[in-house]
């Protein structure tokens, strides 16, 4: 990935920590690392993150139809109206879909069904 490419990316892919788009792309590199990586700091929160990880999940996850059908209920209030937004775990190296309840603001994961389940 160039730094340009970097830098795009932090306008496509929102920080997990507080969903802000944008940011500082840093680039990584340390005896034993291999290849570089591209770390990206959130310009509202300063939470760092792995660029190419979040973007790749991002663009794996966003290609799934069914993410707005598979909301289920609230688990605070049970309503059906949420927004959905798009969270990683950079401890955990998982990304996923959240969403935030509109009636209590609730946020909670959605687990995302594939035609299979």
């Amino acid at each position: 990935m160039t730094p340009d490419e970097a830098v795009a990316k932090l306008r496509e892919v929102p920080c997990p920590c507080c969903l802000s788009l944008g940011g500082l792309a840093i680039m990584v590199c340390g005896p034993g690392r291999g290849e570089c990586d591209w770390v990206g700091q959130c310009s509202s929160c300063g939470f760092k993150f792995d660029l190419e990880l979040a973007a790749a999940a991002l663009e794996r996850l966003t290609h799934e139809a069914h993410v707005a059908e598979s909301v289920d209920p609230c688990p605070g209030c049970g309503a059906h109206d949420a927004d959905i937004h798009f969270a990683c775990d950079t401890r955990k190296h998982t990304c996923f879909f959240v969403a935030t309840c509109r009636v209590c603001a609730k946020t909670f994961q959605i687990v995302v069904r594939t035609n299979n389940e």
